[in-house]
């Protein structure tokens, strides 16, 4: 992964984070000009790009996570496989990587 997304057919794992402890593995995927997230087999949001209100970066995920607000509801997403769901270290450079790409199309929403 380059860090910088196709303008179509971009999808990446992702994990929903809850709390301090617990995640949910899902997948953040934009096609047609729309932004969808899928976790556990269900679709938790899939709109058109230019109805996220809100995507920040915090600086304490050093590139790896966002904050996406969706029809008025935060989902705190992290690019970086958690250790509870098995990653490691070895998981780091990938996990940026997405969280890069994210960033770059992200940024340039409507």
């Amino acid at each position: 992964m380059t860090g910088i997304p196709p303008t179509e057919g971009f999808a990446s794992k992702v994990w929903m984070l809850e709390g301090l402890t617990h995640s949910v593995p899902g997948e953040l995927s934009f096609r047609a000009g729309r932004l969808t997230l899928r976790a556990d087999a269900w679709r938790c949001f899939d709109v058109p790009l230019r109805d996220v209100q809100e995507a920040v970066f915090p600086w304490y995920y050093f590139g790896g996570g966002v904050h996406l607000t969706v029809a008025g509801q935060r989902w705190r997403l992290g690019f970086v496989r958690p250790t509870a769901e098995g990653g490691s270290v070895l998981d780091i450079r990938e996990g940026l990587a997405r969280g890069r790409a994210w960033r770059a199309l992200l940024e340039r929403r409507p």
